[in-house]
């Protein structure tokens, strides 16, 4: 938990923004994909309008107050249609595996690997979701509503992600190694940090080595040198 803190604290200020852009680009998506107002047409003459968006599409009719009947596409989907769901739907898995990313980043190792893939799949959402509101454009060029400018929205803040997500790892290639990246091995082994520096691991709790007091002998006695020293002493003194 205290390494989970340490990380999370050593995250760049340009990582935490970008996880916010990036659930408020999860968010955007979700509503435009899942609303009906990619097209929206009325017709005033017979007070009714139409609006559908990818997945079904409601007709409405003013008599006796409004009545709206939808009715989902299933397999009546023309073949556009469907690649435009596809590419949406692709690119949506990719924004929430982005944000899994971010998450291991914050939580658990600021590695290159995972920084230069989460900018890998930023772009390929980026690239995913405006292929996809492209396409639908080109096919149905007018009467188009809010919920296509929603993913167009959230198109733009894809690429918006990748450009932070750009920034950090270059941040991360400028800052020194932290402790939080070096993966201890055992006492004495020589291991390798991300950044290919190499370390020699020890452990923390080795205990310095313990040496002999200077007065050691003593539990067994003076040496016999001094005591031969001691008898001749005593006896010129006799």
């Amino acid at each position: 938990m205290v390494d989970s803190c340490r990380i999370f604290s050593n995250s760049s200020n340009v990582l935490k923004v970008c996880a916010g852009v990036l659930g408020v680009a999860f968010i955007v998506h979700c509503v435009g994909i899942g609303t009906t107002f990619w097209v929206k047409h009325e017709n005033s003459a017979y007070q009714s309008r139409y609006h559908s968006g990818l997945f079904r599409s409601c007709s409405c009719f003013t008599f006796f107050g409004e009545t709206c009947v939808c009715a989902s596409y299933s397999n009546m989907a023309p073949g556009w249609l469907k690649c435009v769901q596809a590419l949406e739907v692709i690119g949506l898995i990719a924004i929430i595996c982005v944000g899994f990313l971010i998450f291991m980043q914050f939580f658990c190792t600021q590695s290159i690997a995972i920084k230069t893939w989460g900018i890998m799949l930023m772009i390929f959402a980026g690239v995913c979701i405006l292929a996809g509101v492209s396409l639908y454009g080109a096919m149905m060029v007018a009467n188009l509503s809010f919920s296509f400018g929603l993913c167009v929205v959230a198109a733009v803040m894809c690429f918006l992600c990748s450009i932070l997500l750009f920034q950090d790892r270059r941040i991360s290639l400028k800052r020194p190694m932290s402790t939080s990246q070096i993966h201890y091995a055992n006492q004495g082994q020589i291991i390798s940090s991300p950044n290919t520096q190499v370390v020699i691991a020890y452990s923390n709790q080795m205990q310095p080595p313990a040496y002999p007091a200077m007065n050691a002998h003593a539990q067994y006695g003076p040496p016999p040198a001094y005591i031969v020293a001691q008898h001749q002493r005593q006896f010129v003194q006799h």
